[in-house]
């Protein structure tokens, strides 16, 4: 049996086709004709590179509870403190200097 080596370009599209647009694996690949175990792996594979490693994960979840409360935070302000809030100059000033970066 012959082992076919596919163009990722190719290998790409497929597995669009199924994971953006929700056509079914087997539909996609007879429509290519390739065999559809082959596409099969080619999403699993695609969706085990999308998973973030539980580290990662864990500081993801972190910061969402951190913008969750804050969201909570600023919903139970009045609106006159919201705009006093959002137009102070020192708070943008430490906003602007502040370099620390979201890691990745």
């Amino acid at each position: 049996m012959q082992r076919w080596k596919y163009a990722p370009e190719f290998k790409d599209d497929a597995v669009k086709q199924v994971i953006d647009k929700g056509r079914s694996v087997v539909d996609v690949a007879k429509r290519l004709g390739i065999p559809d175990n082959v596409l099969y792996t080619w999403v699993s594979k695609f969706k085990k590179a999308g998973q973030p490693e539980p580290s990662e994960l864990k500081a993801m979840q972190a910061e969402l509870l951190a913008f969750r409360l804050l969201a909570k935070t600023y919903a139970g302000l009045k609106a006159q403190q919201l705009n006093l809030l959002l137009n102070n100059k020192d708070l943008l000033e430490i906003c602007h200097d502040d370099k620390t970066e979201i890691q990745k």
